[in-house]
This record gives structure tokens, C-alpha cells and sequence, in this order.
């Protein structure tokens, strides 16, 4: 009767350990996800934005990301997905026409049925968007500011805990 108990400790004993080892490392694993996910595109020349309207859907959605490349104004053409300032915002929409005589764009939401009221200046145009990816945009603007980086930080070191505490659980254990 002492045996099994002692074999039912055992294996109790490798469990929660064990346990406490993968949540740690996919709380971390986690963290540097969401932080490759924001470095890596900077480093490759990209900025990031965040699509807060749902002027150009459906082919680029609420709440996705968007890879912004530099660009020359002059050289964009009809049908290029443009990011530009307006108003003090960033703003998504395409080129319907390139009037390089004027120096300015005229462009649309794909969900309008109209062109932009407004023309865009080159000087205004801050690139082509190369890539965007749905949903993910709403989970790196959360990310992306002081408070989400501190819950980000917070997040890792829960991960880093948590293996720490398995590594004493085994030492109690080996020990006793």
C-alpha cells in the first residue's frame, strides 16, 4: 500500500512540473512571436499600420495589417493600393489616376462607389502597401502601445516564472 502511493506521488510529481514547463514556454514563445512580428517588417524596410475603416473592402479587411514599402509617387500606377496622409491620419485607399502634370493621385475605397473627394498631393504619399494580412492588425495595435507593451512584458515573465517554479518543483522533489 506505502508503494503506491509513493508511485502515484511519482508520477504526480513529473506532471505538474512538466505542465508548468509548457505553458512557461508558450507564454514566452508567445511573446517573441508578437515581437518578430513587429521588429522583423521594420528591419525589411516596411512600416506597419493598422486598417481602422472598412473603406477598402473586402479585399483588404477591418482590422488588418498593412506592409507599407516606400515608394516614388510618380511611378505609381492605376489600381496600386496606396497609403497617404489626410487629415492627420494614414489612410488606405487606390490609385484610380496619376495626373504626374499636377503632382497628385486620385484615389478611392474599394467600398466607395465615388473617387475621394480630395486629391492627393505626392508629397502626402508615404508608400504602397506590399502585403496586408486579416485580423492580425487589431492584435498588433494592441501590442503596439505602452500599455500593450507592458502587457507584453508582463506575459514573458509569467513564462519565465512559471519554468522557474517547474525547476524548483523538480529540486523539492529530487531532494525529498
Amino acid at each position: 500500500m506505502t508503494t503506491t502511493s509513493i508511485q502515484t506521488k511519482t508520477k504526480g510529481g513529473r506532471l505538474i512540473p512538466a505542465l508548468c514547463n509548457v505553458i512557461g514556454i508558450l507564454l514566452i514563445l508567445f511573446v517573441l512571436v508578437i515581437a518578430l512580428a513587429l521588429v522583423y517588417p521594420k528591419g525589411k524596410g516596411y512600416d506597419l499600420y493598422e486598417v481602422t475603416s472598412a473603406s477598402m473592402e473586402p479585399s483588404i479587411p477591418l482590422g488588418s495589417v498593412v506592409y507599407v514599402a516606400e515608394a516614388e509617387a510618380k511611378d505609381l500606377a492605376a489600381d496600386e493600393v496606396v497609403a497617404f496622409m489626410h487629415d492627420d491620419s494614414i489612410v488606405i485607399h487606390r490609385v484610380v489616376e496619376n495626373n504626374r502634370l499636377q503632382g497628385e493621385l486620385q484615389t478611392k475605397g474599394d467600398a466607395h462607389t465615388v473617387n475621394d473627394p480630395w486629391k492627393v498631393k505626392y508629397a502626402e504619399v508615404v508608400g504602397v502597401v506590399a502585403k496586408h494580412y486579416p485580423v492580425i492588425g487589431r492584435l498588433l495595435g494592441l501590442v503596439s502601445g505602452t500599455i500593450g507593451k507592458i502587457y507584453l512584458l508582463g506575459i514573458g515573465l509569467c513564462g519565465v516564472l512559471a519554468n522557474i517554479l517547474a525547476s524548483l518543483m523538480r529540486r523539492r522533489r529530487s531532494i525529498s
